[in-house]
């Protein structure tokens, strides 16, 4: 099988596991909740080099668990926000393991990579809940809205970069980071992105104006692309090229998720300031 024609098929594999999970409410929890664990465990080994403390680990999951249950429970009025609380007892356990674990303080690099993984991770996966019962019903049409608005601005980002950004005189987003990334890709995110959303509102699935529909494509967009080069980063930084190969073709659920984990907060916080939320 291609290389190619394997991309294809798990990327639709993947697209329609999210579709259901975002369009079906009993299967939104357990896909954010899967989605979370898979990309922390990955983002812990690639910073612990597969020697992840796993005591520590534990904490982080269920500070993961605690936060996303109580904000899910608060969105639907069955339990007070400020329940969350809960999860810093989990979070301070994660430095605390190092005062009792002669290993743990030696491999206390690990210990801090993984705080930063919650708030990288986890803390956007969080907050998901806000957007699908923002009316005080489950409505994942917005959210599912917006996913569209990240896949199909990354195709324009790839179709427009590789068409007129690879030439020598193209220059590039991050070359650093990123050295195939273009200018050109990241005009292409924003002309998919504005114009899926534009779509979306024609077809009924964003409720709001055209001229927020727009802002908030463009917004997404932009998002999008930033969040594919900050996992660049720490890929770059652990000497990694990707986050694991649970899906063929594609790498890690950290691949998948990298734009999403930042831009679907800034999506998020645009309408919330917007008061469309």
């Amino acid at each position: 099988m291609s290389n190619l024609l394997k991309r294809c098929i798990f990327g639709l594999l993947y697209g329609a596991v999210v579709f259901c999970g975002l369009y079906f409410e009993k299967a939104f929890a357990p896909l954010m909740i899967v989605l979370g664990c898979m990309a922390m465990a990955e983002f812990n080994r690639m910073a612990s080099g597969g020697n992840t403390p796993r005591v520590a680990e534990f904490a982080s999951y269920l500070a993961f668990f605690i936060v996303f249950g109580t904000v899910l429970l608060s969105s639907i009025g069955e339990m007070s926000p400020r329940y969350f609380v809960l999860g810093l007892i989990p979070v301070l356990a994660i430095p605390a393991s190092a005062v009792f674990s002669r290993a743990y303080r030696q491999n206390l690099d690990s210990l801090v990579w993984m705080m930063a993984g919650l708030v990288y991770i986890a803390l956007p996966i969080c907050l998901s809940p806000l957007l699908v019962y923002g009316s005080g019903e489950f409505n994942g049409l917005l959210m599912l809205g917006i996913t569209f608005i990240i896949w199909l601005s990354d195709i324009g980002a790839y179709a427009i970069g590789t068409l007129l950004g690879q030439k020598s005189t193209s220059r590039k987003l991050a070359p650093e980071i990123s050295p195939k990334k273009s200018w050109w890709g990241f005009a292409g995110a924003l002309i998919f992105g504005i114009g899926t959303a534009a779509a979306l509102k024609a077809l009924g699935v964003f409720g709001f104006s055209y001229v927020h529909c727009l802002v908030l494509g463009a917004l997404t967009s932009a998002a999008g692309v930033l969040g594919d080069l900050v996992e660049s980063v720490f890929k770059r930084h652990f000497g990694l090229k990707d986050s694991g190969n649970v899906i063929p073709g594609h790498g890690g659920i950290l691949d998948r998720i990298d734009s999403p984990l930042v831009a679907i907060p800034v999506a998020g916080l645009y309408l919330f300031i917007a008061g469309l939320l």
